[in-house]
């Protein structure tokens, strides 16, 4: 919230569920940050981004969409101008995961005859953080009232054509819905400039 306060950013809309209510009490109505908060109910769990579909107008064209769960010190303001810059409809902050692998593979041909060897490879693929720019128009795409993941929408907004964006995102990023994160998080908040 506070790096998202620097950033400039106002109007904040907060989609919650399980244990609502200390998180309303924990942030109250925004006056405290100089800032507009307003809470979306979910009457039961929504996925990552369903819960959007129960705001009628957003305020903005574009909007920025975090998942709760999870700490990092990206550039707000690179993000936006890669989104813009893109002219993207869906923009996804991802980083780089990698995969080691401790046996040798065998690489096939079509006659399953073995035509090479990978001793202990290490393969790389981008992941999803959890942080999107989005224009207001892909939320359309969100069914009501049911469990629907960014992961969803992302596939739909592919389908339907729009544009999706990969920003590859360098700086630190913890995803702490597990309890072994959330403690890592909670020694490397002491080291970060948020």
């Amino acid at each position: 919230m506070q790096r998202l306060r620097k950033a400039g950013v106002k109007n904040f809309t907060f989609c919650v569920n399980h244990l609502a209510e200390l998180i309303q009490n924990h942030f109250g109505d925004g006056k405290s940050w100089s800032a507009e908060f307003e809470y979306l109910l979910e009457s039961e769990p929504l996925g990552t981004i369903g819960g959007a579909a129960l705001k009628e107008n957003f305020k903005f064209e574009d909007l920025l969409v975090i998942n709760g769960d999870l700490l990092t010190t990206i550039n707000f303001e690179k993000f936006y101008s890669f989104f813009l810059e893109e002219d993207a409809d869906l923009a996804v902050a991802t980083i780089p995961y990698r995969v080691h692998l401790p046996y040798g593979i065998l690489e096939m041909d079509e006659q399953n005859e073995v035509v090479g060897v990978k001793e202990k490879p290490i393969f790389t693929f981008r992941i999803n953080t959890g942080i999107y720019f989005l224009r207001k128009e892909v939320l359309k795409l969100i069914p009501q009232g049911c469990r629907y993941d960014a992961i969803d929408l992302i596939k739909s907004a592919i389908e339907n054509g729009l544009k999706v964006a990969s920003y590859p995102m360098h700086e630190y990023w913890i995803d702490i819905g597990q309890i072994e994160d959330y403690q890592r998080a909670q020694e490397d908040v002491q080291h970060l400039e948020l």
